[in-house]
C-alpha cells in the first residue's frame, strides 16, 4: 500500500501484481498506472471509481458492492423505474443538441480562432473563462467570425447547462429508484425530487423501522457527476475545519449536524425526530447507511456503499438540531 499517486491517493498492489485503488473491481484486467489513471492493455478506460484530487483530508471508503438487487415489483418501484428510463432519454436529447451545436456552429470556426490565440475544446469552450478570452480577441477579429463565435458560445454554453441540468435530474431519479427498491417501507424524509440540489443538505435521507432501525443516507450523482468537497467540522478535532469528500465519516457527521432541511424535516414530527436520533446513536440497535448512487448515460443505476468508520464517525457525538418540542 505504500504506492502513492497525483491525485494525493493510495494504491495497493493487488494478486494481478497490477495496482489498484480501494473500490476497483480486481482481475478484470484493469489496472491504474502512476498517475492513477485506469486502463486495460488497450488504453484508458471510463473510470466509475474516480479518484478524488489532491487536498482532501477525509477521503469517502467504499464498502463491499450489494451482492444483488432485488427486482422492481410495486407500483411505487415500476414508476421509479419508469423515471429513470424517461430521464436518461431526456439527457440524451440535451447531449445530442450539445453535439449538434458543437458540429454545426464550433466546428467549421476552430481553425480560424485557433489562429487568433484561442484554445478550443470540447470542455472548455462557451466557459465563463472562454468568454473572457473571446472578449478580448475580439477586435482583431473579422466581423462575421466574432459574430458567428459569439452566438456560437452562447448557444454552446446554454446547451452545456441544460446537459447539466438533465444529467442532475437522472441521479435524483435513480436515487429516488434505490430507496423504493432496497427500502420498500422506509418513509422518505428529505429528497431533492422535484428541486436542484442544495448544497450543505443530504440528496436523499430515508428512515426505515420495519426491522432493524435504519437511517438511509444516498448521494445522488447523474451521468459524469463525481463526489464533491466541502469544509467540515472535524469530529476528534475541534480545530479549524477539514476537506472532506461526500460519503466520508466526517462528511456524513457534519451534515447530520448541519442539514437545515433535515433538521426542519424531523422538528415537524416529534416521534421521528426520536427515531432518527435514536437509530443515529444506537441506542435502539439502529445503523445509519450510506450510498453513492450513480446512475450513467445509459441508464444504468449502480449503487456503492460507502463505509462509515466507528472512529472517525462518531455517532456518539452527533445531535441533530432540535426546537422546544422535540427536546
Amino acid at each position: 500500500m505504500a504506492h502513492g499517486t497525483a491525485t494525493n491517493h493510495a494504491l495497493y498492489e493487488g494478486p494481478d501484481g497490477r495496482w489498484h485503488a480501494v473500490g476497483d473491481a480486481v482481475g478484470q484486467g484493469l489496472h491504474r498506472e502512476g498517475t492513477g489513471r485506469l486502463r486495460d492493455a488497450r488504453g484508458y478506460v471510463t473510470d466509475d471509481n474516480k479518484l478524488p484530487p489532491k487536498g482532501i483530508d477525509a477521503h469517502a471508503e467504499r464498502g463491499q458492492s450489494l451482492d444483488q438487487m432485488p427486482a422492481p415489483t410495486s407500483p411505487d418501484q415500476l414508476a421509479d423505474l419508469e423515471a429513470v428510463r424517461a430521464a436518461t432519454l431526456a439527457r440524451a436529447e440535451k447531449q445530442d443538441t450539445k453535439n449538434e451545436i458543437w458540429d454545426n456552429q464550433v466546428k467549421p470556426l476552430i481553425d480560424s480562432l485557433e489562429q487568433a490565440g484561442l484554445t478550443i475544446d470540447r470542455n472548455t469552450f462557451g466557459s465563463a473563462n472562454f468568454k473572457d478570452e473571446l472578449r478580448e480577441a475580439v477586435p482583431n477579429l473579422p466581423r462575421n467570425l466574432r459574430n458567428a463565435a459569439v452566438t456560437a458560445a452562447a448557444d454552446y454554453a446554454q446547451a452545456s447547462q441544460a446537459l447539466v441540468d438533465a444529467s442532475e435530474t437522472l441521479g435524483v431519479a435513480g436515487g429516488r429508484f434505490i430507496g423504493s427498491l432496497l427500502h420498500p417501507d422506509g418513509q422518505t424524509i428529505t429528497s431533492s425530487d422535484g428541486t436542484r440540489g442544495v448544497k450543505g443538505t443530504f440528496d436523499r435521507t430515508i428512515y426505515d423501522g420495519s426491522a432493524t432501525p435504519m437511517l438511509i443516507i444516498i448521494e445522488e450523482k447523474g451521468a459524469g457527476s463525481t463526489l464533491g468537497v466541502s469544509k467540515v467540522d472535524d469530529p476528534n478535532n475541534s480545530g479549524p475545519k477539514i476537506i472532506a469528500q461526500q460519503c466520508s465519516p466526517e462528511y456524513v457527521h457534519h451534515l447530520l449536524q448541519n442539514d437545515d432541511s433535515l433538521a426542519a424535516a424531523l422538528q415537524a414530527d416529534p416521534q421521528l425526530y426520536y427515531n432518527v436520533q435514536s437509530t443515529i446513536e444506537g441506542s435502539n440497535g439502529g445503523a445509519v447507511k450510506c450510498l453513492l448512487v450513480h446512475t450513467s448515460a445509459d441508464g444504468t443505476v449502480n449503487v456503492v456503499p460507502h463505509l462509515l468508520d466507528p472512529g472517525r464517525f462518531r455517532r456518539d457525538t452527533i445531535r441533530i438540531p432540535s426546537d422546544e418540542g422535540t427536546q
